[in-house]
Order: structure tokens, then sequence, then C-alpha cells
């Protein structure tokens, strides 16, 4: 029989898209539109994971106030957020275990190859004696070339069509953030939505981001277009413990066949995770958070001085 954990590791969502690339045309037609990429300011586009925290608990405190008022007692989300995290981190263990394994053993054939055997210049004293013999009368270090390092950068698609898969692809999500803290890989995840409202003007057409070095010919970045930063690698284990616990609330509201107000979870107790206002799924503005990413990446690796940098999207595509 197969290994179970072998096929867990499986990836279904990547091998169904290498056999969609192999029956792909290009039937978009012959004309092309150039334009130039601004430079995003990341501030102007970027909530913080305090503020997205803020956002699930004003609509955790909204709705048992609206319970008091039906009276009926209040529920504690956050406890089975925290439940339903640490039963789904200790169901994957095993998965986590196995990547972390297969990751170390890559990594220690790579150090192997790139290892050269030197001589210190210093005499080893308990081989003196086999001077005449022997020229080999140094003491010897291993000297490893400098490894590439890398780091993961992660979007999300928070968009309407995600709605049947979001649950799935939270967890896909929450078991990449996992390995990642297990094996010491910096990372930051970010979500690219058009629901978290700012401005009077919403996602409309025509209506951008007027950066301060924007030219004409630059391609517009909508003012809805926003970047909610989910998880980061470089928070203490506690808060990234908890950030953790609020995703798995997100996980949890949208757990469900179709896209809805409100969901069921799988405990034996009936929980109902209202979808926070800012956080419900929206548009794709799929164009704008590349364009951020060429300025996010950058920033990233500098931050973390990693070589390598690989960046992920969890999108359902075009």
């Amino acid at each position: 029989g197969s290994d179970p954990v072998e096929d867990a590791t499986k990836s279904i969502t990547q091998n169904s898209f290498e056999r969609a690339l192999e029956n792909h045309l290009d039937d978009s037609g012959n004309e092309f539109h150039y334009g130039n990429i601004p430079k995003v300011d990341v501030e102007k586009v970027l909530i913080s994971m305090n503020e997205v925290h803020e956002e699930i608990d004003k609509t955790i405190a909204d709705k048992n106030a609206g319970r008091q008022g039906d009276g009926m007692s209040e529920c504690d989300y956050h406890s089975y957020a925290r439940e339903s995290f640490n039963k789904f981190r200790s169901e994957q263990k095993s998965i986590i275990s196995y990547m972390a394994k297969e990751f170390e053993m890559r990594k220690s054939a790579d150090e192997h190859s790139r290892t050269r055997e030197g001589k210190t210049g210093v005499l080893n004293p308990n081989k003196l004696h086999a001077y005449k013999f022997s020229e080999d009368i140094f003491l010897r270090s291993n000297i490893i070339a400098d490894g590439k390092n890398h780091g993961f950068v992660m979007f999300v698609d928070w968009s309407g069509s995600m709605g049947n898969n979001m649950a799935h692809t939270i967890d896909q999500l929450t078991l990449l953030a996992l390995f990642c803290k297990k094996v010491n890989i910096p990372f930051d995840v970010f979500a690219f939505t058009s629901s978290w409202t700012r401005h009077d003007e919403g996602y409309g057409r025509g209506v951008f981001y007027e950066f301060d070095d924007r030219k004409n010919g630059d391609l517009g970045i909508a003012k809805g277009f926003s970047l909610l930063h989910l998880i980061s690698s470089t928070l203490s284990t506690a808060k990234f413990n908890n950030s953790m616990v609020y995703l798995r609330y997100l996980r949890e509201s949208m757990n469900r066949s179709g896209y809805g107000r409100y969901s069921y979870n799988s405990f034996s107790t009936e929980v109902y995770y209202p979808i926070p206002e800012k956080l419900g799924l929206g548009g794709t503005p799929l164009n704008e958070a590349v364009v951020a990413a060429m300025e996010i990446v950058p920033m990233f690796q500098k931050k973390n001085n990693v070589q390598i940098v690989n960046t992920i999207f969890l999108t359902d595509g075009q």
C-alpha cells in the first residue's frame, strides 16, 4: 500500500494546474497594451496584524452584545478558535515533521556538496611522531561554503470565488506557516482584498492611489486594494500562536460548502462564527498584489537577510 504521509504531501492542486497548462492555448489575440510599473507606497495599502485582530475582536463583541440582547449567554469565540487551531496542529504534526525531515535531509546533502576539508596551518601534536612518514601533520577543519538561505512571502487571494475552498486554503497556509516556523525559515503572509473599506470611493474603476511619483503611463493601483498582514515569523512564539488563532477564526467563519455570513464548525457544540465586515471576500486585485510584491519582497529580503525569496500566491487564478 502507499504511504499515507507521503500521499498527504502530494499537491493535488499543483498537479491539476500543470495538467491545465498543457492544454492551455493563448487565445487572447495579438493586441498588447503596455504600462509602467509604479512604485507602490506600501504604508498606504498595508493593514497591520493588530488592525486585523481588532476588527475580529469588534465583530465578536458586537455579536455577543446581540446575543445578550436576545437573552443568550456570550460565546467564547477565541477559546473555540484556539481549540480548533490546536486540534489542527495536532492532527498535522506528522506531516509537518515529515516536511521538516525532508528539508533537513536536502539541506544537509546540499551542505555536503559544498564542503571541503582544509588544513588549518596548526600542527597536530598527536601526529608529530609521524612527521618522517607523512606530510599530514596539521589539524583539519571542515569549510562549508555559504549556503543559499531562503525565505517565503505568501499572498492569499481573498476574493469571493475562493469562498468554497477558502477554509481548505487557510489549512494549506497554516501548514506552510507551521513548517516554516519549525525549521526557522523567515516568512510573511498577506491577503490581497478589495473588501477592507477605507475610502468613500470603494473599488470602482478609475479611482486610484495618487502616489508621490506617479507618472503618465503608470499602471493604476485601485484605492479599494488592501494587503492584510495575517502572519509573520518575526513574532515571538506566544504572539505567533495568537495570530494563528485569529487566522483559525477566519478559517472557521468560512468553513462551509458555500460562502455565507455564518459557519458551522466541526465540534459537537454548534458555534457560528460571524465574518467581520471588512474581512469578507470581495474582488480580485491580483495585479495590484503583484505590483505591491515588487516593493514588499525586496524589503522582506533585506529585513531578514536572506539570499532567495520564494514568493507564493495561493489563488484560484484568473
